[in-house]
């Protein structure tokens, strides 16, 4: 092909040969091979020279393979330190591939290439800038007016950028490539479809699965239909966001394998990549069995073992031969589908179900594994099925690229990028006032045009820079998968010291699958200082720890277990029996056995209990299992008839002149354990006794009050009555203080203001303090001193609505100190006579009592304590 002026190209150097296509119409492009042997650049023979690629490359002598002069050697003098000058671009390719793909990184890392023509100094040069100066120069040489360069799809953000910086073209991920010119072609196939929309709608997928010389892909592509200027047209969508759909298999290696039948360094680099046989890359039939037996060979182990012992001692080769599962012909065409179903389930959903086809494009397709059949054809044949298909020898890619140079020079449809949404973290508050891990929404998830840059439509605001410093660093957080994120740390310079603390904002700019984003953090009040995020400092990071907590952030959450209920429906049945019918001694075992072996009074923590029944723990330690669940959904439980018929019948029973006080006692207690579910009539009672005398208070009134008391009014009566039970003396308040601790562990407004003043909290926490000084001067360390401890613990949430309670920075009655004092002696001179547990409690009360807790802090010594 002649060159032309001002054309639109696309140009592909990741195939056998280079690819250079010429678009002149929104669907129309023309593809040629400018060379027969595989892309490479040759490194400068001294210091100073520049790297030589494109055509006079291809012509060039250096590491072409031959005996002589040395600069054709592979190696130099059969040294291997001394490697060679010709780097094939697959090699290029695929370390920075390598280097970029595995996560949210703004290192590239090492991509340097290198060798020793003298033996005496290495001369190198980065992948990036071999692979950019060879584009620019078939952009050069087809007088190109808009240039679109196809990469490997699993091309990184950081190895954009590179390429970007180095060449400025255009980049398209091959499989979008692929589908662009498919697209193209079979518009007309979609003419009566009811597609009016400028957006888009969704039409199905098409499977594109690229055989290229380097690592083949398998992606399926969302395609919708879109009307523009009163025509439709197909518009592929990308969507990265779950990773890539790499395939283990590098052409390559494949060329390789058929010219493996000599073990010669020299003759199988003179056959790939010295243009000596380049019939066999471009796949004209051979009648050499070894060569399709090598083919065969490499379906199954990856690459052959003699190409690995022969090339791996050369500078750039050690990724081409990473480590790659064994498939038998079966499990290949297997792990195809298997890629294919998995991205699938990564697209929308409205695209999965209708496959418009599969295009299978590359270099590699015309390779033959047998007499009249090609490597193509095998891969393809998995997917024959009710489907349309096409095979193209590597050509698609560079035609799609060069559609859509047009397309963006003339503003006309191309692609949509999904972009992958990134935040920032802070500590933030959540609806109930509690200091938490929270995220500011940086960079949105949404799918836009391809080539048009994306701004954040609001800045982030909330952040601040402290007086003095001069960095910002920010963590940011972006998806991996579902539920599974990276965190990498990021800093951006402050070009000058603040006087006072400055707020800042904080906007996006990026172009999609154009390299980074471009981060601008300015002062909210003008003028102060403007900066940049600077990639180049971006680290891997765990997720930053939650802010340290002051109080328990969650409340217990008791949910319905069924195993729990198989062992309790049994006792229920034969207590319902005997709530209808049976008396005393029976009708006392019976409510008592539903409580123990019947497992009403239980409540595990629920992640240990998963982990021994080999259920995956969900990692919240606030959820318990029982019964019954603490919010009373009795529609939760497995049998809510049997439960609601055992209710009723509680209440019954309970409310009749008939019923001895043991006998209404031991239903009290029972009831109970149903927590919010517990008959009315029983919670009542328990209510009625708190109005009048505290001598009418009973035990299991206390356990009522404890586990079925949600209102603010009732709970508000309970302390006031708990603050004249403590005034009276500190001599069986025990029941009280487990009441006061369950209340403040189940329920999680019981501490609001609106609920127990502060003078009351005041005289409580004394009281309780007092009963705990006791016990330590009495050495008795039993459940009076657990429940003293633990009552301590629970009263801190008052610091969720007033974050000055026992503070040590507002002490003016001293019980911070007290509290903490007590605590310490305990820990320091009494750990020997307390058990793990309760040192355990201690530890941890004194955390939180310090606002230096955290939920790692937090175990069954604790919350089912």
């Amino acid at each position: 092909m002649k060159p032309l002026n001002s054309n639109c190209i696309g140009i592909d150097l990741t195939q056998s040969v280079p690819h250079v296509a010429v678009s002149s119409g929104p669907a129309e492009a023309e593809s040629s091979i400018p060379a027969s042997s595989p892309p490479a650049a040759l490194l400068p023979v001294l210091r100073g020279e520049s790297i030589i690629v494109g055509p006079a490359a291809h012509r060039h002598r250096r590491g072409v393979g031959d005996l002589w002069p040395p600069e054709s050697q592979v190696p130099v003098n059969d040294d291997y330190e001394n490697g060679t000058g010709r780097v094939p671009l697959v090699c290029a390719w695929t370390k920075l591939a390598s280097l970029s793909s595995h996560g949210f990184s703004g290192i590239l890392g090492d991509t340097d290439i290198s060798w020793n023509p003298t033996g005496h100094r290495r001369l190198s040069s980065s992948a990036e800038k071999l692979i950019a100066a060879s584009i620019q120069v078939w952009e050069q040489k087809y007088s190109a007016q808009r240039t679109v360069a196809v990469i490997p799809d699993s091309l990184g953000e950081a190895a954009q950028q590179a390429l970007v910086d180095n060449c400025g073209s255009f980049l398209i991920p091959r499989p979008i490539a692929v589908a662009m010119s498919w697209c193209r072609k079979n518009a007309d196939r979609f003419l009566n479809e009811d597609i009016k929309s400028a957006k888009g709608i969704p039409l199905g997928h098409l499977l594109v699965i690229t055989m290229a010389f380097d690592r083949w892909e398998v992606v399926p592509i969302e395609i919708r239909g879109m009307l523009y200027k009163e025509k439709i047209w197909l518009v592929p969508v990308r969507s990265r966001v779950a990773g890539g759909g790499e395939f283990p298999r590098l052409g390559v290696n494949f060329c390789l394998a058929m010219a493996s039948r000599k073990i010669s360094l020299q003759y199988i680099w003179g056959s790939v990549f010295g243009g000596t046989s380049s019939s066999d890359i471009e796949g004209r039939k051979s009648e050499s069995k070894d060569q399709y037996s090598g083919v065969r060979a490499c379906i199954k182990d990856g690459f052959p073992p003699t190409s690995r012992s022969l090339f791996g001692g050369l500078d750039g080769w050690k990724e081409i031969f990473s480590s790659t599962p064994i498939l038998l012909p079966e499990d290949f065409k297997n792990l195809l589908l298997k890629n294919y179903k998995n991205q699938l389930s990564k697209i929308p959903g409205n695209a999965q179900q209708r496959c418009l086809g599969v295009v299978v494009d590359g270099s590699s397709t015309n390779i033959p594994v047998a007499e009249n059949r090609s490597l193509g054809e095998f891969v393809l044949s998995k997917f024959m099925e009710d489907r349309e298909t096409s095979i193209s020898n590597g050509e698609e890619a560079a035609k799609g690229a060069a559609i859509t140079a047009y397309a963006l020079e003339h503003n006309l449809p191309s692609y949509l990028e999904t972009i992958i949404p990134i935040d920032i973290h802070y500590h933030g508050k959540n609806a109930k006032g509690d200091y938490e891990n929270a995220y500011k929404r940086l960079v949105a998830g949404k799918t836009v045009r391809a080539g048009k840059e994306y701004k954040s439509k609001e800045p982030v605001r909330g952040l601040n820079i402290t007086q003095g410093e001069k960095k910002l660093t920010l963590t940011l957080r972006r998806s991996e998968g579902k539920e599974t994120f990276f965190f990498r740390r990021v800093t951006a310079e402050i070009p000058k010291q603040t006087t006072i603390d400055e707020e800042v904002k904080i906007v996006a700019h990026l172009k999609p699958g154009q390299g980074f984003a471009r981060v601008f953090i300015d002062s909210v009040n003008t003028g102060v200082f403007s900066s940049r995020l600077d990639w180049r400092t971006m680290e891997e990071c765990e997720e930053p720890a939650p802010p340290p907590l002051a109080y328990l952030p969650e409340v217990s959450r008791v949910v319905h277990e069924e195993y729990m209920w198989r062992d309790a429906q049994f006792y229920v049945e034969d207590a319902i029996r005997e709530l209808q019918l049976g008396r005393g001694k029976d009708l006392i075992d019976a409510m008592r056995e539903v409580r123990e072996p019947g497992k009403f009074n239980q409540w595990p923590m629920a992640d240990s209990y998963d982990e021994f029944r080999g259920r995956p723990p969900q990692g919240d330690i606030f959820r318990h299992y029982g019964v019954c669940p603490s919010d009373g959904d009795i529609d939760s439980v497995s049998d809510p008839s049997l439960m609601k018929l055992f209710a009723n019948e509680c209440a019954i029973r309970f409310v009749s002149d008939k019923t001895t006080l043991a006998e209404r006692k031991q239903i009290q207690q029972t009831a109970s354990w149903m927590y919010l579910a517990c008959p009315p009539v029983i919670i009542n009672h328990a209510r009625k006794n708190l109005h009048r005398t505290l001598a009418q208070i009973s035990q299991e009134d206390l356990h009522t009050i404890g586990l079925c008391f949600c209102k603010a009014d009732d709970m508000a009566l309970f302390f006031k009555a708990l603050e004249q039970r403590l005034k009276q003396g500190t001599q069986g308040v025990n029941n009280w203080l487990r009441a006061c601790r369950n209340i403040v562990r189940f329920r999680d407004s019981a501490l609001h203001s609106d609920v127990i003043p502060n003078n009351r909290l005041d005289t409580i926490v004394n009281r309780v303090l007092k009963i705990l000084d006791g016990q330590v001067e009495a050495n008795n360390f039993s459940t009076i001193f657990n429940n003293c401890i633990l009552t301590c613990l629970y009263l801190l949430k008052r610091r969720r609505y007033d974050p000055g309670f026992l503070s040590k920075e507002n002490d003016p009655h001293d019980t911070y100190r007290r509290i903490e004092d007590v605590l310490e002696v305990l820990k320091k001179k009494q750990s020997r006579n307390l058990n793990d547990k309760q040192n355990k409690i201690i530890d941890t009360t004194l955390k939180f009592l310090r606002k230096k807790g955290s939920k790692k802090d937090l175990d069954g010594s604790v919350l089912t304590g």
